[in-house]
């Protein structure tokens, strides 16, 4: 019988521009974040133009994106950062609440509290499956994506996922947990899109089949995580052309 997380309670919303003082409070800044956002999600943050963000926000002045955010990269960062605020707060109460109830050595657990984080927020909000749809995108960009200018404090919660997981698997190396780690990140917000791309929001009719995709997905991710150290392993000269179904004529073009 697989364990499941404790119950937790509904996530708090986390409204951008919430502290006194936070230009992201202005009505106008909310309008161009929520447009980017649906469009990010709809057709491919590459895809979007700042122009099109403010001809859909109904806005007049033109240069109004680049007068809020300055750059479209520093637009990105924010419609990143205002929802990982809520996702982060989430991820800490389900993890606290797991370690009340003494599971947090149950790396299965721990898993599905990490990705529930994400996956209540695709099930119970507006944004939650535009979220999963940017960040999916997001994560096959360069390393000098907008991603990575992301405030650091709003994945805390990520790191204390990696310590958690560590302890479970205490026979790993620390570098071996941080590099499966790296892919459970990216696998959640992939997997979770992909979900709603196929079916679309979330809803009474296929709630359940969304629901047994978050429980196969935490089994999966907890069974890359512990899977044994890797041993050393030959270098691609060394590797046969059999074990890539090639034949020795084909083998020169392989890059």
């Amino acid at each position: 019988m697989q364990q499941k997380s404790p119950p937790s309670p509904p996530p708090d919303p986390v409204p951008a521009g919430a502290a006194s003082g936070d230009p992201r409070s202005n009505r106008t800044v909310q309008t161009l974040l929520d447009v980017a956002e649906r469009l990010f999600a709809e057709r491919g943050v590459s895809q979007v133009s700042l122009r099109e963000i403010v001809r859909e926000s109904g806005q007049r002045n033109p240069s109004a994106a680049r007068y809020h955010f300055g750059t479209r990269e520093a637009l990105i960062v924010v419609v990143v950062e205002r929802r990982m605020a809520a996702i982060n707060a989430l991820r800490h109460r389900l993890l606290d609440a797991l370690e009340r109830s003494g599971g947090g050595g149950d790396l299965r657990a721990v898993m599905h509290a990490s990705v529930r984080a994400v996956a209540d927020q695709v099930r119970g909000t507006e944004w939650g499956a535009h979220y999963v749809q940017i960040v999916a995108e997001l994560a096959q960009w360069p390393t000098d994506t907008p991603e990575t200018q992301v405030d650091p404090s709003l994945m805390s919660s990520l790191g204390r996922i990696e310590s958690m997981v560590q302890r479970c698997v205490p026979d790993l190396p620390v570098v071996v947990v941080q590099r499966r780690m790296q892919m459970v990140r990216g696998y959640i917000a992939y997997t979770l899109s992909g979900w709603i791309r196929l079916n679309g929001p979330v809803t009474a009719d296929n709630v359940r089949a969304f629901r047994q995709q978050v429980d196969t997905l935490s089994d999966f991710l907890a069974a890359g995580l512990s899977g044994p150290a890797p041993q050393r392993r030959a270098t691609r000269a060394q590797w046969p052309a059999a074990s890539f179904g090639l034949n020795s004529a084909s083998t020169a073009t392989t890059p």
